[in-house]
């Protein structure tokens, strides 16, 4: 559901509210502020939203992430979110993706460093980059280096959902060396498939397992929340170059002919968690979830794994 907050939304044990701009976002149905955290250590996602997004952007994903028991973390990359885009401020790609992939190995370091509270939740043995479009290209090449951005060993593996992956050369896609899922959409226009997850579940090469999962009637979008944000553009905290931005996103993803939003959610969770329990936590039977029986309908999703 929608809705503002009159409140501090970080009050302890109140719902989770994840803020598209001010006080005005969504508020979660299943997490809450400050909750005690279960005994750990945990595998750590760290999640990249997409060009002009923000840190809230896959909300869904990333609780459902962390109901299976990975800590998530989601920076903004500032530069390159919704709020820098309205206003006109974004930054060149290039150096905004050198930046992005600094932003990932900064959240790493933060979040291993014995100074860090959490540090004791954490596997560091078992990280995971995850990212959306911009951001997939970002998981992408956590592992790989990107010009004068190094390369981060801490990465095992990487998630790229409608990753913008047709600027990577060939040669850089073969120096992946750690398992990678690629999930993409019949019906992304932004990203084609055909050039984007397609071509680099080809030529990532040295990346062992490696999984791409494609999904009918999936567009750019159908991996975020943005059906969820959809109604946030009503309320008078929304400034209109947002709600503009919004609006237009959700009327090309949210409805008929493109895949059901829930449904979506509920593949690209599946996919997301039985890869990642399969490649750190070692457990080999999650990988048997990847098949296109398990995932849905054979019609909606189809599978393709080189071991």
């Amino acid at each position: 559901p929608a809705a503002a907050f009159e409140a501090a939304p970080d009050r302890p044990g109140r719902a989770a509210f994840y803020p598209v701009l001010g006080p005005v976002g969504l508020v979660s149905t299943l997490a809450v502020t400050d909750a005690a955290p279960a005994s750990g250590p945990f595998p750590l996602v760290v999640f990249s939203h997409g060009s002009a997004g923000s840190r809230v952007q896959a909300a869904t994903l990333l609780e459902g992430l962390a109901s299976h028991g990975y800590v998530v973390a989601a920076p903004d990359h500032t530069g390159d979110t919704l709020l820098d885009a309205a206003a006109g401020q974004t930054e060149p790609q290039v150096p905004m993706a050198v930046e992005r992939s600094r932003d990932l190995s900064a959240v790493l370091d933060a979040l291993t460093d014995p100074s860090c509270q959490v540090r004791d939740l954490v596997r560091s043995d078992q990280i995971a980059t995850v990212g959306f479009s911009f951001g997939g290209l970002t998981s992408i090449v956590s592992s790989i280096g990107l010009l004068d951005a190094p390369a981060d060993p801490r990465v095992r593996a990487s998630v790229g959902l409608s990753a913008a992956t047709s600027p990577l050369p060939a040669a850089w896609l073969a120096e992946n060396r750690v398992p990678t899922l690629l999930l993409g959409g019949t019906r992304d226009t932004s990203i084609p498939l055909r050039l984007n997850a397609e071509r680099a579940f080809g030529q990532l090469t040295s990346s062992r397992p490696r999984v791409l999962v494609t999904v009918a009637d999936d567009t750019h979008n159908s991996f975020t929340d943005v059906c969820r944000q959809a109604a946030l553009v009503r309320d008078r905290g929304i400034p209109a170059q947002v709600g503009t931005r919004i609006a237009l996103t959700a009327a090309a993803t949210c409805g008929p002919p493109m895949i059901d939003p829930v449904r979506a959610e509920l593949l690209v969770q599946r996919a997301t968690v039985a890869f990642l329990d399969w490649q750190l936590r070692g457990r080999a039977d999650s990988g048997r979830f990847l098949t296109e029986q398990a995932l849905g309908d054979p019609s909606t999703v189809k599978t393709r794994t080189v071991l």
